[in-house]
């Protein structure tokens, strides 16, 4: 866990533990049944053995112990996130790379994991047209590279109409998932 995440996390009464752990997630540094609460948020696409990181997090946990895995899941994701609606080549490697929730699912089902819900949660951020445009152009994303300036700009056109159509006012829902099992 990050230092300011834990901060954090004390000020708001949701950590009682007093120092932070830094390990695997395939191979957790910590006993048995020693944790009541785990959080993956926005990294179990990170991980390459993810059945193994899952069957680690249900080993640490104890009897009744929770996670919640916060994910960007391609089938509620990508088609509705700026950019990547307005670039079907971006939002198609971007959704290789990410797991489905009917497979996170079964990870999680398959590591002994019951009660299993869903929710999809939409963060609705405004869309700052000048960012969009930045990180295009520099191609802050690896998959952005795949891209020609002729792409960008076009998509980037279309980008602009939508904003302006909308008054300079446009949401974007960037919905999330989350995923919430017991153990």
């Amino acid at each position: 866990m990050l230092p300011h995440t834990c901060c954090a996390m004390r000020r708001h009464n949701l950590l009682t533990c007093q120092s932070g752990v830094l390990g695997q997630a395939e191979a957790l540094p910590l006993a048995d049944q020693t944790v009541d609460r785990v959080l993956l948020s926005l990294v179990l696409h990170q991980i390459t053995q993810r059945q193994q990181a899952l069957q680690e997090v249900y080993r640490v946990l104890r009897p009744g112990g929770r996670v919640l895995v916060r994910t960007v899941a391609p089938e509620v994701t990508l088609h509705a996130w700026v950019p990547f609606r307005f670039f079907p080549k971006v939002a198609h490697v971007e959704a290789a790379r990410l797991p489905a929730i009917d497979v996170i699912l079964t990870l999680c089902q398959q590591a002994g994991f019951h009660e299993l819900h869903t929710r999809t949660v939409c963060r609705n951020a405004r869309v700052d047209l000048h960012k969009v445009s930045e990180e295009l152009r520099q191609r802050k994303r690896p998959s952005y590279r795949l891209l020609t300036d002729a792409e960008i700009e076009d998509g980037l056109r279309r980008i602009e109409q939508e904003w302006y159509a909308k008054g300079g006012q446009w949401i974007d829902p960037k919905p999330h998932v989350l995923i919430t099992a017991v153990k």
